[in-house]
């Protein structure tokens, strides 16, 4: 070849022994290898595909066949018979595991164990059943997702991420509109979330209790007349903020009460969760820092359960019992767990404490999860012994609702008293 440069002979024959020198030769073994790994693989997809088509799609069509000829119409004469969804699909988990009392966790198991299933509570209604809350332990369905989403509550999060939809913090809440009242007291429309019982109930409740107090105070000005505030507890936690919560401070604007109440909802049923002295507490600091002095004070205690958690500690609440004179109406031993009589005894120091300052204090039970000796106990040390005291409201949700609404308004109407505040 003919090579032209002006960088002299040195660099001349320098490159064309650059140009001249022949390519490197491929190694065969290195070609052989590549191609046995490619005839290799091109074999097992054979032998894959072969599989697929003589094995595992003809198992396919078979079990389509199978669902689409005999599963489904079977389903759908035994969905005929008994409605549908089924009530009844097999369990979640398959052979779910018993926790120490001997009881199925709930499909809301959140990680504790420590927690039976005690529905309806049994520990004050021995001959209560539980048969038909049983039959639906974890099975699929309508049945068990309603008991799921009132597991978790207000408060806990499926997954340890989402809220479930009954929560009114939840962005897929559903609200719906009521007409609460009576003949008496007359109907007002609210907006409420998803029914829970028996917390909707006390809503209703509630609700016509303050129609009942805004009738009463009917043409009296806002500055003057009877004021109400509400007071939520549930869990006791500080550690991680959960407390008592002042829901509606003192208001004589009854329909910012009342719509206060519509957004009462239960927090999930995996903690401790009825810490009545923190809100007993709450109350009573309320009411002294803003409370008018010359105004009668009213405290009405709303539960479902028993008390087991407390804010004060054990020997704060053993001295609030010697300055209230001691007495049959504490606790003297536990009564159903370790150190128990302390949540106990911490909210009858709290309405001993109220009554010494000259306040009344009643105490209304719901349904089957109250102690009613306890709430004997508290209007006695409240001062409302033989007034109403230990009303129970149980029954269906109407009945719970006709029965709480009957026994406040009685005290609302009640002439010793001013009414609330």
């Amino acid at each position: 070849m003919r090579l032209v440069s002006t960088q002299g002979i040195s660099l001349l024959a320098q490159q064309a022994a650059i140009v001249q020198t022949a390519p490197p030769e491929y190694d065969p073994a290195c070609q052989q290898a590549v191609l046995d790994a490619y005839n290799a693989a091109y074999a097992q997809y054979v032998i894959d595909h072969n599989y697929w088509a003589t094995v595992l799609m003809p198992a396919w069509v078979a079990a389509m066949n199978h669902y689409n000829n005999v599963y489904l119409p079977a389903y759908l004469a035994e969905a005929k018979m008994h409605g549908s969804p089924a009530y009844k699909r097999g369990l979640i988990p398959p052979n779910p595991r018993t926790n120490e009392f001997g009881m199925v966790d709930r499909i809301s198991d959140v990680g504790f164990s420590t927690y039976k299933s005690n529905n309806p509570n049994k520990d004050l209604a021995p001959s209560a059943t539980d048969a038909m809350p049983a039959r639906y332990y974890n099975y699929v369905g309508a049945w068990t997702y309603a008991q799921f989403v009132q597991d978790y509550g207000r408060n806990l999060k499926s997954g340890g991420a989402l809220l479930c939809p009954l929560s009114i913090d939840s962005p897929f809440c559903r609200f719906h509109a009521e007409d609460v009242g009576d003949g008496d007291v007359g109907y007002e429309t609210f907006s409420f979330p998803p029914r829970t019982q028996p917390m909707h109930a006390a809503r209703r409740s509630l609700i016509r209790a303050i129609l009942a107090a805004k009738k009463r105070n009917d043409g009296i000005r806002v500055n003057v007349r009877d004021r109400i505030a509400i007071v939520g507890f549930d869990r006791y936690d500080p550690a991680s903020g959960a407390g008592p919560q002042l829901i509606q401070p003192l208001t004589g604007v009854y329909q910012t009460a009342m719509t206060a109440c519509t957004k009462l909802q239960a927090v999930g049923d995996k903690y401790a969760s009825t810490a009545l002295e923190p809100g007993m507490i709450m109350a009573r600091n309320h009411l002294q820092a803003e409370g008018r002095d010359f105004a009668d004070k009213l405290v009405i205690v709303l539960t479902d359960g028993i008390p087991n958690a407390i804010e004060s500690s054990q020997s704060t609440i053993d001295s609030g019992i010697g300055g209230a004179g001691g007495g049959s109406d504490f606790y003297t031993s536990d009564q159903r767990w370790s150190g128990d009589r302390y949540w106990l005894n911490g909210p009858l120091v709290q309405a001993a404490q109220m009554q010494a300052d000259e306040w009344d204090v009643y105490a209304i039970g719901m349904g089957y999860g109250v102690d009613s000796t306890f709430l004997e106990r508290m209007a006695r040390l409240g001062g409302t012994f033989g007034k109403g005291e230990s009303l129970q409201a149980s029954g269906s949700p109407w009945e719970q609702e006709e029965a709480l609404s009957a026994i406040m308004k009685d005290i609302i109407n009640s002439p010793r008293v001013m009414l609330v505040e």
